[in-house]
C-alpha cells in the first residue's frame, strides 16, 4: 500500500513538472504572426535593381520571409516592380 502511495506521488510530480520541451501556449501562437517581421521593401523598387540593405526594411507582421533569410536577398536582383512596404519573397527574385 506505502509502495503504491509512492509511485502514485511520483506519477502526480511527473506532471506537476510537466515537459523540458518548450512550445508555445495557445495564446502565444495567435500574436506570433503579428509581433513576428518580415523582410519588406523600403521603397519602391524597380525591376533589375540588386537588392541591398539599403532597400529592404523588416515590419510586421511576419507573414513573409523572416529577418534570419536577410542573406539570401541581399546581393539579387528584382524580377519585377516592388512597391513600398511589398512583403519580399523568393519569387520576386533572379535566382
Amino acid at each position: 500500500e506505502e509502495f503504491k502511495k509512492l509511485v502514485d506521488d511520483i506519477r502526480k510530480t511527473e506532471l506537476a513538472l510537466g515537459s523540458s520541451t518548450k512550445r508555445p501556449t495557445e495564446s502565444e501562437k495567435e500574436n506570433i504572426l503579428k509581433l513576428r517581421k518580415s523582410i519588406v521593401a523600403r521603397r519602391d523598387i524597380s525591376p533589375g535593381t540588386t537588392l541591398s540593405e539599403e532597400n529592404l526594411a523588416l515590419k510586421r507582421p511576419g507573414t513573409g520571409l523572416p529577418p534570419r533569410e536577410m542573406e539570401r536577398i541581399v546581393g539579387r536582383k528584382t524580377r519585377k516592380f516592388l512597391a513600398k512596404d511589398t512583403l519580399i519573397n523568393l519569387d520576386q527574385l533572379e535566382s
